[in-house]
């Protein structure tokens, strides 16, 4: 089976302007102290009022970590406010969750085409998550017993419903997996309702080539991944972003795909932090024009995809397969060991045990009218 996929430009630039493709595991102290009443509910509007070691410890090994969430703060998405919550016990933090006060969409990962499938969904809320990830993801100290992170979710989500209505918003969403959506459960003192989210995939992938991995699909997918290799060569795809040149039409591409809350100083922030280990790919057409991007996360243990947008003027299908594809490539060559991702094609390569089902969950009496998470 041939495999005709690299015409890539500037790959080797990625070792480069960084030291290294991830990070070394962070190990932090134990933390044995039962969590005993009274616990402290803290509010911050930045992530630089809490500690990023003690932040992290409850994150660990997370890829949106307090850097990452540092450098979403200064990229300064507009109409896009976020707010973190927290519970101290004894001083310590022993639970968290970063959030945004914006629109209920950037809840969602960001795979689309056009603006007209956000349009309908302009009503601002309080998300607990941060803006474009799969799900929200609470933050526990390590060693917490079950019964422990009920009652600490329970805190926290009744800390984040008073945030919601002291600013008369339209609702509170959390989009969770079943592991979160297990301690909303128990929240016993707030009410909520759970709605169908998004699917997300988690591919374990083994240290083999593209063309290997690509041999081990059914014919229908391997057919259709093939007929997108073949087809590859129109376009040229770049791991290295010249914000000089190449910042307006990400910008333009955003704005046609009605994600008007990134602004000029998104991409910089974001892609030129020495502390975040985000990449952007970059694939254009033959006539040079940028026909989609895609930003991700990684490590040297997982990357996950953050935003993908695709020009209207593509061919949509094909350019996503080309994204899926080379951040494919990029993951086996680097020996990353698990590929995040809500597109089509993770969903169909991924197997039964690989799929992650996400739930939207609503406070109870703000849920009529409150659409429930869009698939990506």
């Amino acid at each position: 089976m041939t495999v005709e996929l690299r015409v890539i430009r500037n790959d080797a630039s990625i070792r480069a302007r960084r030291p290294a493709p991830g990070r070394a595991k962070r190990v932090f102290p134990a933390i044995v102290d039962p969590i005993v009443e009274p616990v402290e509910t803290v509010v911050a509007h930045s992530i630089d009022e809490l500690g990023r070691r003690e932040w992290d410890s409850l994150f660990a090994n997370e890829l949106e970590d307090w850097h990452c969430l540092r450098a979403l703060e200064r990229a300064r998405l507009e109409r896009c406010e976020p707010i973190y919550f927290a519970i101290r016990s004894r001083g310590r933090l022993v639970a968290a969750a970063p959030a945004f006060v914006g629109r209920r969409a950037l809840a969602e990962p960001w795979r689309v085409r056009g603006r007209a499938q956000w349009g309908c969904s302009p009503a601002r809320a309080l998300v607990l998550g941060s803006p474009f990830a799969a799900a929200c993801r609470i933050g526990f100290a390590p060693r917490t017993t079950t019964a422990e992170q009920g009652l600490l979710a329970d805190r926290l989500l009744r800390a984040a419903r008073h945030e919601s209505r002291l600013r008369g918003l339209d609702g509170l969403l959390v989009s969770s997996d079943a592991a979160l959506g297990d301690a909303c459960q128990r929240a016993e003192s707030l009410r909520l309702a759970c709605t169908r989210g998004a699917s997300a995939a988690r591919i374990s992938l083994p240290r083999w080539s593209l063309a290997d991995y690509l041999s081990c699909f059914d014919d229908g997918l391997r057919g259709q991944l093939l007929r997108i290799c073949a087809q590859a060569a129109q376009y040229d795809r770049d791991w290295r972003v010249d914000l000089d040149r190449d910042r307006e039409p990400m910008l333009a591409l955003c704005r046609d795909a009605g994600l008007d809350e990134i602004g000029e100083t998104f991409f910089g922030v974001l892609l030129g932090s020495s502390t975040v280990s985000a990449e952007c790919l970059l694939v254009r057409s033959g006539d040079g024009g940028l026909a989609g991007f895609s930003i991700v996360l990684h490590d040297v243990r997982a990357l996950r995809e953050k935003l993908t947008v695709v020009s209207r003027r593509e061919n949509g299908a094909l350019v996503r397969g080309v994204i899926w594809l080379e951040t494919l490539r990029f993951c086996l060559e680097r020996g990353i060991g698990a590929y995040e991702s809500a597109s089509e094609l993770s969903l169909s390569a991924a197997r039964p045990h690989e799929l992650v089902q996400r739930s939207g969950w609503i406070a109870a009496d703000d849920a009529v009218g409150v659409a429930a998470p869009a698939s990506g």
